[in-house]
C-alpha cells in the first residue's frame, strides 16, 4: 500500500451524502457528512447549550445542508435567524437523516460500538 501525500489527501472527496425529498419545500435537499471543522462546531454548540436543545435540529441540519457543488447553504447566523424558523416537523426529519450519515444517531453509534465489541 502505498503512502499518501498532503495533495492527496487535500483532493480526496472523502464526505458521503445523501438527497432527501421534501415535498413541503418543493423539491429535494443534499445533506453532507460534517467537514472535521463543523462536527467540532457541532460538538461545542451541544456543549454550550448542555440541557438546552432549542436550535440543535436546525444548527446540524444546516451544518449539513449543501448545494450541489458541496458548498455548504446557510451562514451560522442564517441557520439561526432563517432556518431555525422553518417547519419542525421536516427539520426533524432532515436532523434524523443528518444524525444517521453523521454517525450520531443511537443506532449508528450502537452499530459502531458493536464494530468494535
Amino acid at each position: 500500500m502505498a503512502f499518501l501525500s498532503a495533495e492527496a489527501i487535500n483532493d480526496a472527496e472523502d464526505r458521503n451524502h445523501v438527497d432527501v425529498e421534501v415535498p413541503e419545500w418543493g423539491g429535494t435537499v443534499r445533506l453532507m457528512e460534517l467537514t472535521g471543522d463543523d462536527a467540532d462546531r457541532f460538538s461545542t454548540f451541544s456543549v454550550r447549550n448542555q440541557g438546552d436543545t432549542t436550535g440543535i435540529r436546525a444548527y446540524l441540519v444546516g451544518l449539513c445542508l449543501v448545494r450541489e457543488d458541496g458548498k455548504r447553504m446557510f451562514t451560522d447566523d442564517a441557520i439561526e435567524r432563517k432556518l431555525g424558523k422553518k417547519s419542525g416537523a421536516v427539520l426533524g426529519r432532515l436532523f434524523q437523516e443528518a444524525a444517521e450519515l453523521n454517525g450520531l444517531s443511537k443506532a449508528a453509534q450502537a452499530k459502531q460500538d458493536e464494530n468494535f465489541s
